[in-house]
């Protein structure tokens, strides 16, 4: 018997692709400066995100508090049978005017060599968590991205990462990661803004 918490998911994925036009994602993507800033083009299709079971599910560019954040979400996205992707789930720090655009990026959650979009399939790069350096009032910007995967990317190529460890998390940009990896253009995608 499939798993109900990934069926009940994948159809709410699929009302949303319908109801949720190319064009739109990358508008928005462009108007919140994710698209050049972090990488160079939107996304096709947008990446379903729910937390707790499905009782919060992201609806692009909208605020949420971090108390509905604090576990490992469900992501969906559309997927070919035999491809292998890699997610990548980024925190961008606006509140700080002199970071760099590497020090702006913290990685929440970082899976690669994920078969049939079933994220538990994958090796787990950075762990999912929140990492959360807002000031009082202040939003940060969440991106998540889906990206097929041309050949195998390895877990020794990177820092071994637990709890927060801001370092390792900030140690590379998305387009750094993507260009390293020959993943090119991301094949689906998401934002929301993180309140305090």
């Amino acid at each position: 018997m499939p798993n109900f918490k990934i069926l009940v998911g994948f159809l709410l994925l699929l009302f949303n692709i319908h109801n949720y036009s190319t064009v739109r994602l990358g508008v928005d993507f462009k108007t919140h400066h994710i698209v050049p800033e972090i990488i160079e083009n939107a996304p096709q299709r947008r990446v379903y995100v729910s937390y707790d079971n499905n009782r919060t599910v992201i609806k692009t560019g909208c605020s949420y508090d971090r108390q509905h954040l604090t576990q490992e979400p469900l992501i969906l996205w559309q997927c070919r049978e035999g491809s292998t992707y890699t997610i990548i789930m980024t925190c961008l720090d606006d509140t700080l005017a002199n970071l760099t655009n590497r020090e702006k990026q913290v990685h929440w959650w970082l899976v690669t060599n994920i078969q049939n979009c079933s994220v538990s399939s994958g090796e787990s790069i950075f762990p999912y968590q929140l990492v959360n350096r807002l000031p009082m009032g202040a939003f940060q910007r969440i991106v998540i991205l889906a990206f097929t995967q041309m050949k195998p990317i390895y877990n020794h190529d990177f820092p071994k990462v637990t709890g927060t460890d801001e370092d390792s998390r900030e140690s590379f940009t998305i387009k750094e990661f993507v260009n390293a990896h020959t993943l090119g253009n991301a094949l689906a995608g998401n934002y929301f803004r993180l309140g305090y």
